[in-house]
């Protein structure tokens, strides 16, 4: 999503507009891009939830093709009930293990051992979420100047996080 985001300053209609702004308001809602330890109590859970759906929310607004999930036809049955086909479904356990960055897990009493590969990922994971919190707090801060009557460069919230967006360090 950050990619296409990147990519297509200028050409949002109103309705992806308002689903990104609308992400913005869930992220903001998380405080500082979401603390871990707000992750555990059940307020910082259902805040991660809801910005979760609102993520793959704006995703559909945007059109955005799901990446390809082919491999979840070799979970077991266990995880097939909660990654039943392949569609986004973003959960928060997931992403709490990518925060932890644990070497192994702990599923119904029993000990799995995570593969380089899995925790290669986990970090992609996480640079992705950084990289998405501060484009998000980026067009936050400018959609708020926006709304404040703050002058903003090209005129529109986009433009002012695509110059913001252009700034940013090269990965």
């Amino acid at each position: 999503m950050l990619r296409w985001l990147c990519s297509s300053w200028g050409t949002f209609t109103a309705s992806e507009i308002a689903a990104v702004e609308q992400l913005c308001l869930s992220h903001h809602r998380l405080g500082a891009g979401g603390v871990l330890g707000d992750l555990r109590s059940e307020a910082g859970y259902d805040a991660f939830v809801a910005y979760l759906a609102c993520i793959d929310k704006t995703a559909q607004a945007l059109g955005l093709e799901v990446a390809p999930r082919a491999y979840r036809e070799q979970f077991s049955l266990n995880y097939k009930a909660l990654f039943p086909d392949c569609a986004r479904h973003l959960r928060v356990d997931v992403l709490e293990a990518s925060i932890e960055q644990q070497s192994e897990i702990w599923v119904n009493g029993e000990q799995f051992e995570l593969s380089a590969d899995a925790r290669r990922h986990a970090q992609l994971l996480q640079e992705a979420w950084a990289e998405l919190g501060a484009l998000l707090g980026r067009w936050h801060a400018a959609w708020a100047a926006q709304a404040s009557g703050q002058p903003l460069p090209g005129g529109s919230a986009a433009a002012a996080v695509a110059a913001a967006g252009a700034q940013r360090p090269a990965r």
